[in-house]
């Protein structure tokens, strides 16, 4: 999650004659030349300070338009700097405005602009009030853990929606975020807290029960690293993730959610032995605690484990290369390593804390407070609903990162908070079998290249999404499928090429 993970997937497509973006400011005015552009010219009730540090008129190139390029900070309260960007093209903007998300604990420099400004939006990134790349900057910081928590997106848009109007000489038609892992629980944050900020929102999957998934990420990690890496499986992690495809995938090596029984005990080396076509016992131990989940010492649940089907992800997230502790640093780590010892609990522990200090029976009900400011997981989507506001949910079933189970799980609480029917008409929910970490490396699942149109298209054309187009990304591999909005799945019809997309249709089953 530390990585900046963001799907950058757009196509131009025509624009509505009317527009359902609430505005702030007039819907029509004089414009302003990108370097004329002054803070002073900017004003929000919600921001004690707004200041630019740049309006820059980049020249078209290439794929790239003509766009002013805007950075600045905006305070929610003395002590707050948020940092944000606005690109808003001159000569070629759609009329739609699109907030990009952040990844791991946001900070670093700001992104430039990409390809979703070629494809004619106005779009906006925000640092989430630090230029840090890990939780230290939050240590007995609560002003930044609130920026962070939910005011900085909140704030960047409202500010970057004003500075495109003041460019463009007219208000957004439509208001789009895009996020995944850090983004989507931004999404989904946006969605309960903020329901009048955006028309469309897509949430990847969303790290939204974040101090439950800090809990879940330091126990994971424990597994492999205590007793000296003992149950580190370093080495041998495809050696288990093709044992569960041999035992649950498909024809085309697709391993579907909730419908695999897998046992680590079938691969267990006899007594006293190590190899590699096998697990120790104290590695079997590991990767059931780690399917399992935290619990305490007397079987309390804390959070659901890593799914199977994620194996193939857990080299790179969770395993690291254990031949060195020294060394040992698996991605999953940028996380976990300081997360329990900065951002967690309601008082920072000293200095000295470590995260392996963490105590499974007594710490996770800590994370209450905090909880409070992090997590996005109030069901309650009435206000966001009746401005007609779209949301897509999507998560990986191969995401060894976070797991797809609670995001599932936040779904059906949504569905009975506001209905099943009620539901459909604003939320749509997203499995794609296989996928690791909002697509970001190819396991060999499914791919789905673009969440965008399907929302645009569904806020500006009420034409909701029931399927998306997915394939493999493998090279060589030509696999389509379509992916079915939940509960419906992907389902063969008999005959023809298992890998065509034309052969396969939605139906009703059950995903536990």
């Amino acid at each position: 999650m530390q990585l900046r993970l963001t799907l950058l997937a757009a196509t131009t497509v025509l624009l509505s004659a009317c527009g359902g973006s609430d505005s702030d400011s007039a819907s029509s005015q004089t414009r302003i030349a990108c370097a004329d552009l002054k803070a002073s010219q900017l004003s929000s009730a919600e921001m004690s300070a707004i200041s630019l540090s740049k309006t820059q008129l980049v020249a078209a190139a290439g794929a790239m338009p003509e766009y002013c390029r805007v950075e600045g900070t905006v305070s929610g309260e003395p002590g707050s700097a948020i940092g944000f960007a606005a690109n808003i093209p001159t000569t070629s903007w759609n009329g739609r405005f699109l907030m990009l998300g952040n990844g791991g604990y946001a900070g670093g420099s700001l992104p430039a602009a990409g390809a979703d400004v070629a494809a004619g939006y106005a779009t906006a990134v925000t640092d989430t009030g630090h230029t840090a790349t890990d939780a230290s900057v939050f240590y007995n910081n609560r002003i930044t853990e609130i920026d962070y928590g939910y005011r900085a997106v909140h704030l960047t848009a409202a500010i970057a929606k004003q500075v495109t109007n003041k460019v463009t000489g007219a208000a957004p038609s439509y208001s789009y975020f895009n996020g995944c892992s850090t983004g989507g629980r931004q999404a989904l944050m946006s969605a309960q807290r903020y329901p009048n900020d955006f028309d469309g929102i897509i949430a990847g999957a969303p790290a939204h029960k974040l101090t439950g998934l800090a809990v879940e990420q330091n126990w994971s990690l424990r597994q492999f690293q205590q007793n000296n890496f003992a149950g580190n499986i370093f080495g041998k992690v495809n050696l288990l993730a093709n044992a569960v495809k041999s035992t649950c995938a498909d024809p085309e090596g697709i391993v579907n959610p909730g419908v695999c029984n897998f046992d680590p005990s079938t691969l267990q080396c006899p007594a006293g032995t190590d190899a590699a076509t096998c697990l120790t016992a104290a590695q079997v131990t590991a990767v059931k605690a780690v399917y399992s989940g935290p619990r305490s010492s007397n079987g309390t649940p804390w959070y659901p484990g890593k799914p199977l089907g994620s194996e193939a992800s857990w080299a790179s997230w969770l395993v690291g290369d254990s031949t060195d502790p020294a060394k040992w640093s698996p991605l999953q780590g940028g996380f976990g390593f300081s997360f329990v010892n900065n951002i967690f609990f309601e008082t920072d522990p000293d200095k000295s804390y470590k995260w392996t200090d963490f105590n499974f029976d007594t710490d996770p009900p800590k994370g209450v407070f905090m909880g409070n400011i992090l997590n996005a997981t109030n069901p309650d989507l009435s206000a966001f609903n009746a401005r007609k506001s779209k949301l897509l949910m999507y998560h990986g079933t191969g995401d060894g990162l976070i797991g797809y189970q609670p995001t599932l799980e936040y779904f059906q609480q949504v569905q009975g908070q506001m209905g099943e029917t009620v539901s459909k008409g604003f939320a749509r929910m997203f499995l794609v079998p296989g996928m690791d970490h909002c697509d970001y490396f190819d396991r060999g699942g499914l791919s789905v290249a673009d969440w965008l149109n399907p929302i645009v298209n569904w806020v500006e054309k009420g034409v909701a999404p029931d399927a998306v187009a997915a394939k493999s990304k493998t090279p060589g591999n030509s696999l389509t499928r379509p992916v079915c909005a939940w509960p419906n799945v992907a389902t063969y019809s008999g005959s023809g090429d298992r890998t065509t997309a034309a052969n396969w249709s939605c139906k009703a089953a059950a995903v536990r």
